[in-house]
């Protein structure tokens, strides 16, 4: 199975995963509808990362931890097996967006 993230989505997984770092690694119990200002970047060189602010406190992920997250939002969310997906992040010139394509492995 295939999942499509347009940029919103990879947006929702960094609220998910700078809230639940600030609550000991729990997503229950974590405000990720107060995270904010959140920026997504690419980099040639670096590749992806994010940046976010919950309660004045500005949070970095680098490309490692952004993928993370994304797993991190699927299985909190959707009760998906996060050692289980594959998370491929894209960077679109043209348009200027970020997006994923997550495979599900059986």
């Amino acid at each position: 199975m295939k999942i499509q993230f347009d940029e919103q989505d990879i947006i929702d997984s960094v609220c998910v995963a700078i809230a639940a770092r600030v609550n000991r690694g729990q997503v229950e119990g974590s405000e990720p509808q107060h995270v904010n200002d959140i920026s997504l970047f690419f980099e040639e060189t670096k590749g992806f990362s994010a940046r976010g602010r919950l309660h004045y406190q500005e949070y970095f992920l680098n490309q490692q931890e952004l993928i993370d997250a994304v797993a991190l939002y699927l299985s909190a969310y959707y009760s998906f097996n996060a050692g289980r997906l594959l998370i491929n992040l894209s960077w679109d010139e043209v348009t200027k967006k970020f997006s994923g394509e997550i495979t599900v492995e059986r």
